[in-house]
């Protein structure tokens, strides 16, 4: 049984049509992310399969229940963070928990043991009585957690948890989430690709609300059509850099250019192309065209972020 599965899932917003037939399924245990920009249908997904919102047509499942006919099955079992999460900020952490755990149906000692627990778990147990509002942006991420953990759900999902964090509050969160993991299925959204591709044991990728490839990060690598990339690594001026972009982005046996800034002014330029072996001939040349110092010239599997790119483009498998 899945933890999550969805089959034809659709979503109508007047005209629109926010997920078009979208067919899911998370592993029970894994930690799963869902790819795609905005608009993709990301947080509509989470919406539907947390009862907050109902679905046009097709089918969702937690556990094997279904939600649509079982919404306070699922509330039982499923805890959810939203994007932008709001606290009552003059509360103390320990007062917002055990708010929400009495809420939840806890006794008054109940509620403040598992308030505590959780505090523990989630690394604000020595910050519980300070005002939330006093709280970075990682600490608040990490009380959302507990907060969605409260009522011991087996199914946590997790909209964008680390979108507006500095990278030590990223940190921060994702260990929390490496923890998580040995009790807990996790199903997140994320733009930080790299992130992802760390964090997640499997991935799907949304396009205008239907999935267009998902698996694990080797079996998506091996079904991508252009699974091969050749990476530059140059120096030069930023007008160097966007001449030579713009004459490579225009050839033909190349499908898509990422850019990355590197340490001492350098930059990598990732080229995804079938053509290995001619762009290997051929882009010497043209860095010496431009101008431009070439430091590393490599063929190997494109970041999470290339396939993103090729995924978005449309290269996917038959």
């Amino acid at each position: 049984m899945w933890a999550i599965q969805t089959t034809q899932l659709k979503k109508r917003f007047g005209d629109h049509w926010a997920l078009a037939g979208l067919d899911l399924e998370v592993p029970k245990g894994t930690i799963f992310g869902l790819l795609g920009p905005n608009g993709a249908g990301k947080t509509t997904t989470f919406r539907i399969l947390s009862t907050l919102t109902s679905a046009t047509e097709g089918k969702a499942e937690i556990l094997g229940f279904n939600v649509q006919t079982h919404p306070t099955e699922i509330q039982k079992r499923l805890g959810y963070l939203p994007q932008h999460p709001t606290f009552y900020k003059w509360m103390s952490a320990l007062e917002l928990l055990v708010f929400f755990a009495r809420a939840s149906g806890f006794s008054k000692q109940d509620a403040t043991k598992r308030s505590e627990e959780l505090l523990e778990r989630v690394g604000l147990h020595d910050r519980k009585d300070d005002r939330i509002k006093g709280y970075s942006g990682g600490m608040m991420q990490r009380l959302g957690i507990a907060q969605a953990l409260i009522h011991a759900p087996e199914i946590l999902i997790l909209d964008e948890p680390v979108s507006a964090l500095d990278p030590p509050g990223r940190i921060e969160v994702f260990d929390l989430l490496h923890e998580l993991r040995e009790d807990h299925t996790i199903l997140l959204s994320s733009h930080i690709l790299e992130d992802l591709e760390r964090m997640c044991d499997q991935v799907a990728f949304l396009r205008d609300g239907q999935v267009i490839l998902s698996g694990d990060m080797e079996s998506i690598h091996a079904k991508v059509e252009q699974h091969q990339s050749v990476s530059l690594l140059v120096e030069g001026t930023q007008a160097q850099y966007d001449a030579f972009i713009k004459e490579i982005d225009a050839l033909p046996w190349i499908s898509a250019v990422t850019t990355h800034t590197e340490k001492h002014k350098r930059v990598k330029i990732e080229l995804h192309t079938k053509e290995h072996e001619q762009a290997v001939d051929m882009l010497p040349s043209m860095v010496t065209k431009h101008t431009l110092r070439m430091w590393q010239l490599t063929i190997s599997q494109p970041s999470l972020e290339g396939l993103f790119v090729q995924v978005m483009e449309g290269n996917t498998p038959s």
